[in-house]
Parts: C-alpha cells; sequence; structure tokens
C-alpha cells in the first residue's frame, strides 16, 4: 500500500474514533461549565453549593448530572427551578418567592424564605422513594401544591398559609407547628401520624382512622376524629386515647391533652391516666379541671407548668404521681395526697414552691418535721417492704432541715429553690444525686459514713456552697479544704460552686471532669461566672483537657504546665493568625527552684572523636524561658554555664555547650544551672562523663 494511501486510511480510522468517543461517551463534568458557571459546583460535579450570578429568575440546566442543591442566597433570586434527577434540596433565600421542584426531589429543607409564596411540589412521584420535607420561618407562604408526596411534611412559622390539602398524597406523618393563620386541613387517608400544634385559627380537620394523633394549643371542636384504629378520640375539649396495657393487662383511658380555650375542664369518668397535658406555656386560659375518681395515675408532668390552675382537687382512687407531673404548678394550692397512693416518684414536686400534705399516715407515706417520705410497699399485700425511706417533698420555706432517722434517699430536686442553709446528710443515706443549681442558700454539706456514691459534678452547682465536710468513717470519700476527694486522696471528685481558690494538695493524680474550671454557679439573677485560682501539685496526671481557670500556680515539667505552654502556643497562633489580641491562660510556676533544678535534665555520658565538635545541653522544664511573663516569680530564668574538668583532652564553649575533642581520653563536663529570685541565687551542678576517640 503506498504511504499516501496508508495516510488517508488512518485519517478516516481517526476521525470514525473521534466520532464514535463523542456519540457514546458518557458527558463530563466539564461539558457543562458555561451553564453551570454561575454555581460553586462539588469536586465531583453532583452537588451545588452556591450562586454567584444575577439573574432573578434561576434554571438550573436540565441534564447537567447535580444531585443535590444546597443554596444559601441573599441577593434578588425571585424564582428558582430545580431540574429532574436532583434528590436534596437545601434553599434558603430572603428575595425567593416561587420554587419548582422536580419529581426526584426526596428531601426538601426550605427555611427563612421570607419572601416565599408559592411552592409547586406538584410533579413529586410518591412511587419513586419516601421523602422528608421541611418547610419552616416562610412567613408569606400562602400555597403549597403537594402532589403525590410520600413520607414526612414537617411545616413550621408560616403565617401566609390559610388551608393545607395533602388528601391526595400518601404521607404517612404530617407535623404542623405554630402556623397562625391556618384554617382548613385536608388529610390523606391513609397517614399514620397526625402532630398539630399552635394552630389557632383552625376551624375544621378530620383525622383518618389509622393515624395516632398529638395536638395542642388549637380548637378541639376544630378537629373530628371517628371510629379510630388506636383509640384516639375528642369529648368536651379533651383528647382522649383509649388502649390495653400489657404490662399491667389492663384496659387504660388516658387524657393526652386539653382544648387551653376552656376555662373548665372535665374529664370523663373511666379515665385512668392523666398525660403531660404541657400547660407551661403562656397561650393557656384553663382555670379548672375537674378530675373523676378513675383516675389512679399522674403521669410524668402531667400538670407540668400548671400555673393558672385557681383549684385542684385529687381523685379519690389516685394510686401513683410519677416524675414532675407538678413541677412549676400553682404555689397557692395546697396539695393534699391522698391514702390511696402508694407510688411517688422521687421528683414529682420538683419545682413545686407551695405546701404538700398527706391526707393520713400509710405503709407508703409519712411525714416528719414537715418532710414527706415515701416507702416501698408490696403491691398485692399494701404491707410496707422495709423503713428504708426516700425523702420526697420538703417546704422550700423553712431555712433547717431534721431527716427521719428512716431516711434513707433523698430526691434529687428537694432543695432547688429552697431556704435550707446547712445540710447535715443523715447516717443511713447510701447515695446522693442532688441538683443544685437553684439551692440559693446552701452553704454547707455534710456528708455521713453510710454515703457510698455521690453523683459527679454535684457540689460545683450549687451557687452559694463554700463548706464539705465528710465523716472520717466514710470508706469511699473525704474533704480537703473544703473539696471533695476519694478516700486515698487520688482523685479531686467535686468542688464547691463558689469557692474561688483551690489547693490541690500533692499525692492528688486525676482531676475529675468540671472540678476545676470556669463555670456558672446560680440561677437567673444570682449567676455568676466563677473562674478559680487553682494550687496544681506537681503530681496531676490525669486531667479533662478543656481544662479552664482564672490563675493557676504549677510546677514546671508537669503534664498540667505542658497543657498549658501548648495551649498558649495555640491561642497565640490562633490570634496572630486573624490579628487579635490572645487570651492566654495565667499561670506562675510555683517557687520551688530546688524542684525546677530537679526537673532539669542532663546526659549522663557523650563521646566526640578527636578534632570533632558536639553540643551538650541542659533541658528545661516547661515554662522557664518560655514565656517570660509566665515563669518562675518575676520573668526568672536559668542561666546555663558549661566549664571542662580538663581542657588538654576537650574544650567547650561556655555559653553554648560546644564541645571540641583535643586528645583522647576523659574528663568531666560541668552544667552548671542557677536560678535567681529577688537578691538570692540557687544552683545545681550536673556533670557529663565525656570521652574522646
Amino acid at each position: 500500500m503506498k504511504r499516501s494511501l496508508k495516510k488517508a486510511v488512518a485519517f478516516i480510522l481517526s476521525l470514525v474514533l473521534v466520532t464514535q468517543l463523542f456519540v457514546f461517551k458518557a458527558p463530563s463534568a466539564h461539558v457543562y461549565a458555561s451553564e453551570l458557571s454561575d454555581f460553586e459546583i462539588s469536586e465531583d460535579g453532583t452537588a451545588i453549593y452556591g450562586y454567584y450570578g444575577t439573574d432573578d429568575d434561576i434554571v438550573i440546566p436540565a441534564d447537567c448530572g447535580i444531585e443535590m442543591v444546597s443554596l444559601y442566597m441573599y441577593g434578588t433570586e425571585k424564582t428558582l427551578t430545580v431540574p429532574e434527577g436532583v434528590s436534596e434540596v437545601y434553599v434558603s433565600s430572603e428575595s425567593l418567592e416561587k420554587i419548582t421542584l422536580p419529581s426526584t426531589v426526596s428531601y426538601l429543607s426550605l427555611s427563612y424564605c421570607t419572601s416565599l409564596t408559592e411552592i409547586d411540589m406538584s410533579k413529586m412521584d410518591g412511587t419513586l422513594t419516601y421523602g422528608n420535607y421541611e418547610i419552616w420561618d416562610c412567613p408569606k407562604l400562602s400555597t403549597i401544591k403537594t402532589g403525590k408526596l410520600i413520607g414526612s411534611l414537617d411545616l413550621f412559622n408560616i403565617d401566609g398559609l390559610t388551608a393545607l390539602d395533602v388528601s391526595g398524597t400518601t404521607l404517612d406523618y404530617l407535623y404542623l407547628y405554630n402556623i397562625t393563620n391556618l384554617k382548613e386541613i385536608k388529610v390523606n387517608q391513609n397517614i399514620s401520624n397526625v402532630s398539630l400544634y399552635s394552630l389557632p385559627a383552625l376551624k375544621s380537620v378530620s383525622i383518618p382512622r389509622n393515624a395516632t394523633v398529638s395536638l395542642e394549643n388549637l380548637n378541639f371542636d376544630a378537629v373530628t376524629i371517628k371510629n379510630n384504629n388506636y383509640g384516639y378520640s375528642i369529648k368536651d375539649g379533651c383528647l382522649y386515647h383509649a388502649y390495653h396495657d400489657d404490662y399491667y393487662n389492663d384496659d387504660i383511658i388516658a387524657l393526652d391533652a386539653i382544648d387551653f380555650n376552656r376555662k373548665v375542664i372535665n374529664v370523663k369518668k373511666g379515665t385512668k391516666v392523666i398525660n403531660n397535658l404541657n400547660l407551661s406555656g403562656n397561650y393557656y386560659k384553663t382555670e379548672v379541671i375537674n378530675l373523676p375518681d378513675s383516675v389512679e395515675m399522674f403521669n410524668h408532668y402531667a400538670f407540668d407548668g400548671g400555673d393558672k390552675l385557681k383549684s385542684f382537687t385529687f381523685p379519690k382512687n389516685l394510686i401513683s404521681l410519677e416524675s414532675y407531673c407538678f413541677s412549676g404548678f400553682n404555689p397557692d394550692i395546697e396539695l393534699v395526697i391522698p391514702a390511696s397512693v402508694t407510688h411517688v416518684d422521687y421528683d414529682a414536686f420538683s419545682d413545686f414552691k407551695g405546701h404538700v400534705s398527706i391526707e393520713k399516715e400509710t405503709p407508703s407515706l409519712s411525714t416528719y418535721e414537715d418532710g414527706i417520705y415515701y416507702y416501698y410497699t408490696n403491691t398485692e399485700t399494701g404491707e410496707r417492704i422495709s423503713d428504708l425511706a426516700w425523702l420526697v417533698y420538703y417546704p422550700k420555706d423553712k431555712e433547717t432541715i431534721e431527716f427521719s432517722p428512716d431516711t434513707t434517699y433523698i430526691a434529687p430536686n428537694i432543695f432547688q429553690n429552697s431556704s435550707v442553709k446547712s445540710l447535715e446528710i443523715p447516717e443511713g443515706v447510701m447515695w446522693l444525686d442532688l441538683y443544685l443549681s437553684k439551692a440559693n442558700n446552701l452553704t454547707s454539706i455534710s456528708i455521713p459514713a453510710s454515703v457510698y456514691y455521690i453523683y459527679r459534678p454535684m457540689l460545683i452547682y450549687a451557687p452559694v456552697l463554700k463548706e464539705v465536710k465528710v465523716s472520717p468513717d466514710n470508706e469511699y470519700y473525704t474533704a480537703y479544704q473544703n473539696c471533695l476527694y476519694n478516700k486515698d486522696m487520688t482523685a479531686l471528685i467535686d468542688v464547691p460552686g463558689a469557692l474561688k481558690k483551690i489547693e490541690i494538695p500533692e499525692g492528688v493524680i486525676s482531676l475529675n471532669y468540671y472540678t476545676v474550671s470556669n463555670h456558672y454557679a446560680g440561677y437567673g439573677d444570682n449567676e455568676e461566672l466563677i473562674q478559680p485560682e487553682v494550687d496544681f501539685p506537681s503530681t496531676v496526671e490525669e486531667f479533662d483537657y478543656s481544662l479552664t481557670f482564672g490563675s493557676a500556680s504549677v510546677y514546671a515539667d508537669t503534664p498540667v504546665a505542658r497543657y498549658i505552654v501548648e495551649s498558649n502556643a495555640e491561642y497565640q497562633y490562633w490570634a496572630d493568625e486573624y490579628g487579635y489580641e490572645a487570651e492566654l491562660i495565667d499561670y506562675t510556676l510555683k517557687d520551688s527552684v530546688t524542684d525546677l533544678l530537679d526537673m532539669i535534665y542532663v546526659v549522663d555520658t557523650v563521646n566526640v572523636k578527636k578534632g570533632k565538635k558536639t553540643t551538650v545541653s541542659a533541658d528545661m522544664p516547661a515554662g522557664v524561658n518560655a514565656v517570660s511573663k509566665l515563669t518562675l516569680g518575676n520573668n526568672t530564668e536559668c542561666k546555663v554555664k558549661f566549664s571542662s574538668s580538663d581542657k588538654s583532652i576537650a574544650t567547650v564553649n561556655s555559653k553554648t555547650g560546644v564541645v571540641k575533642g583535643k586528645k583522647k581520653g576523659t574528663c568531666t563536663i560541668n552544667v552548671k544551672c542557677t536560678f535567681k529570685v529577688g537578691k538570692k541565687t540557687t544552683s545545681k551542678t550536673f556533670k557529663i562523663k565525656l570521652k574522646v576517640k
């Protein structure tokens, strides 16, 4: 074949190959570079993270390979069109008025779109994938086209929405919160959960048979529930839940919620459980809740925050008071616990400032010096199982306390907002788990020998606590200078909240989390930032690396000293990097020159060849010569002087420590380290055996 013909054939084959590549090769990200030039795109070309163009109508090109859109925009954009293939969309924009979404979106989050008036999700195909859709803080949004959504829809703080129709969707979960002008809701019939909160304008919604229900702060007359498969129903402003409890093997009717617009609530007969009624908001108007004698349990947080209730009567057959059921309750109402009660959770009266008494002494309840004690009883016979007693209530206005001799446990919140000034925990109490952040009058505490467990941290939250004592017979804990330690004084356990100076003795190895740290003590107007002055021993090795304090006295070349020096170096680096003044940890090295000298490291032996050089040095403890204002005393430095015992064998530079071998033999290099504090100087000479080969 002639050369010219070969060239022609080669050209044609090359052209065919290029054409095939052009036709059949999948488009790469750079093909769309011009179309996506106004967007910030991930390295793999599948995600958009920003928009830098000037168009009011933003259209993301179709078939561009983008799968996720995350746009937080603050320009003049008005509309956004997202193409098919995108599965996740996150958008926040103050000027955006309309967004059009494809069928492929399975996760949507729209937030703070303050100008958005319309969302079109009608293209979404509910048969494709389960979706999660969240829209919040879009006050002007008035139109939501939901199409055939599947999954969950959460709407928050959308004042412009007056009607919502999701009847054509296959949503499983609908959560609506604080939509002040929403009047009508149409729900799909197969939805499994409907949660409606703070919808004051609601006029009509019908809950499907297969849905569980949660309601709060809306007109219950606007809600229709018929033949609900899970036992939910509404009557006289109350949401009830009827079900069979397998644990108790009993049929239960529980009150789940009430219509806050009604001043008087009459709970129907047969109700056994009062659940959390969410009375802690400022919006409820209810003043009286009349309970039938069928009620047996006040569940967790049942009447929490019920400060507006004006009267209260216990059901005659009440059995159980669960945790926080009277937290924040109106203190002007005196609570008299009926004799039928056989269980009182230790936090049932947490944060209740009023007065509590019992109808009469029972095997379950007794009183001692105005305190109420709970005892475990046999549920079948009603007999007291033991004399071990829980202190579950004590009046907030009493400044002193005398415990029952039977006291074994003390409710954690019992001294919150209390007037008690001193706690002498009685012998017999086995563990302490006291919440003391609001114990604004407690100044001292004494711990007996019987305590074997203390929740940590506990004391540091007490705003005015300064004195801590532990019985010398306690096998687990001890006190030193009002701080709590383990028995062998190797671990600092807890520190009183108001203590501003902490002296940790030698021998302590570990610091419990949050014992030595800047912290806020107190509550509300009494809150104070405590930045303790800490005297660290040389023995501390274990501590939390968020260690903070106002100032410290510390030995050099210890883990704490190294932590401080390294932290200061890091703080200084970032301050220099961003041009601000560094806030360095304030510390001084302890005034023990002898200890510092002992911490200097010098090698024992050195070898050098005749005519060659080597360098010897004295390695200083952490902090010495590192940051002058933070060294021992006032800008103390360690001066080092080198000398040779035989200059014919080796010489040494007195300042730099550079050694030069003169002839074969052995001599001593002396390293004299001197600290000067004021007019006093202290020195130590280290000897290095030098061999010249």
